[in-house]
């Protein structure tokens, strides 16, 4: 639940783990563990978000993440110039790539991208710079080259860095 009020988005996880449903037997909540986490928000809203759920994960969930996550980003391209966005990241997926863990260059999930030319890429959603099947699904451009992490600083000042 993503709303607002901050009291309501830690409540359900005050059970300490016992009688929340979704809280295994360990305390954990198991809706959430091996599962993706999305967040959808617009670019002013975004931070707070993430600050809020990165609180509730680390505090109240105790989640973890591991070398076999990651952390995509989608960039709304619904009214920007698509190409131009493209080329402009995967020019720039070098420097990137510097900022995160070096094992995500070589990862089967988020392979560095070959050609910025947005007609001549491929539409492998599994490319560093996921544009062709992003888009067509979402109307995004997505970035999949980073390192999972629980951090809020560290997600947020990526996010803007997309931007």
């Amino acid at each position: 639940v993503l709303d607002d009020d901050t009291d309501n988005l830690e409540t359900c996880f005050e059970c300490d783990g016992n009688g929340c449903v979704g809280c295994d037997d360990r305390g954990y909540h198991s809706e959430l563990e091996g599962n993706e986490l999305c967040i959808i928000a617009n670019k002013d809203e975004i931070y707070e978000i993430v600050n809020k759920v990165c609180y509730v994960l680390n505090n109240k969930c105790n989640a973890i993440v591991n070398r076999t996550c990651g952390l995509h980003v989608h960039l709304d391209c619904r009214n920007k110039y698509k190409e131009k966005v493209f080329h402009n990241l995967v020019e720039t997926q070098n420097l990137l790539f510097k900022l995160v863990d070096s094992e995500r260059k070589d990862n089967t999930y988020c392979r560095p991208n070959q050609t910025s030319v947005w007609d001549e890429a491929s539409e492998d959603r599994y490319n560093a710079i996921n544009g062709k099947a992003a888009f067509k699904k979402f109307e995004t451009i997505e970035v999949r080259m980073h390192h999972a992490t629980l951090d809020s600083k560290i997600i947020n000042n990526w996010i803007k860095l997309l931007q």
